[in-house]
Parts: structure tokens; C-alpha cells; sequence
């Protein structure tokens, strides 16, 4: 519950994005956090008008099978981006998972807690979600020209 309100300070100083439900079912999975995307700013409304959010406040790393549960939920919803805030981050496999998501245009961004506690500001909180999300859509364009 406490890392959910991690995630949930950090969406709440991004300007335009608004927590619109928490713990939400979808099937067999329960998603954390539902954000509403009000904002007019390009780089954000990139990302779609609704975003899931899944909290995972584990000792390891977010698997595969996690990544993939996400991007199962993503395309039922019919969402493009989903947050997964991975206090100590995701596996190598779950991140090949993430990048062949963002491939065929599933977007699933990763913020971990040495990440979260760098950021001292809203203006640091919007700069390292579009870092994330220019970041992913970079390397599925380059995993897609190869």
C-alpha cells in the first residue's frame, strides 16, 4: 500500500494526469491504479488517454510473467502505456518482454526506487516519465529496423 502512494505522489505532480480508480479488477488480475491523461501537453497525450498502473514493492526484480499479465491487461483495457513502478526493477527477460511490447506498440514503463528518489520536483517527476517513454519508443524503432 505504501509504494502505491509512492506512485501515486509521483503521478499526482504530473500536470494532466489525474488517479481516476485504485485496484481495479481486470479478469484475473488486479491493476493498482487507473490514470486519466486530461493533459493538452504533446508529449504526454502521446501516451494515451488512459494508463494502468501496477505497483510491485518486491525484494526481486518483476519478472517476465508479470510483463507479460500487463500487457494482457493493457490490450483488454486497450490502453497504449502502462506503469509499472518495480521498486528494485525488472529481470533481464522481463525487459526483452518490454521492449517486444513496445514493438508492436504496448508501451510499459518501468520506474524503480532509487529512481523515484532522485526526483525533487513535478517538473523532474514530467521529465523522467518522457525520458522513459522517448526512451522505449526509441528502442522498439531500432529493434524494428533490424
Amino acid at each position: 500500500m505504501q509504494w502505491e502512494a509512492a506512485a501515486e505522489y509521483f503521478i499526482s505532480h504530473i500536470k494532466g494526469l489525474k488517479v481516476s480508480g485504485r485496484r481495479i479488477n481486470v479478469g484475473v488480475q488486479e491493476i493498482d491504479l487507473s490514470i486519466v491523461n486530461t493533459s493538452l501537453d504533446s508529449n504526454l497525450w502521446e501516451m494515451g488517454a488512459y494508463l494502468l498502473t501496477e505497483c510491485k514493492n518486491w525484494a526481486d526484480k518483476v519478472g517476465i510473467q508479470v510483463i507479460r499479465g500487463l500487457s494482457y491487461s493493457s490490450n483488454m483495457k486497450g490502453n497504449k502505456t502502462t506503469l509499472l513502478f518495480a521498486a528494485n526493477g525488472v529481470t533481464r527477460d522481463g525487459k526483452r518482454e518490454i521492449l517486444r511490447a513496445a514493438v508492436n506498440q504496448q508501451f510499459i514503463l518501468c520506474f524503480t526506487k532509487q529512481e523515484l528518489l532522485k526526483v525533487n520536483s513535478s517538473e523532474e517527476c514530467y521529465e523522467l516519465l518522457i525520458d522513459k517513454w522517448r526512451e522505449l519508443k526509441a528502442c522498439a524503432e531500432r529493434e524494428m529496423m533490424v
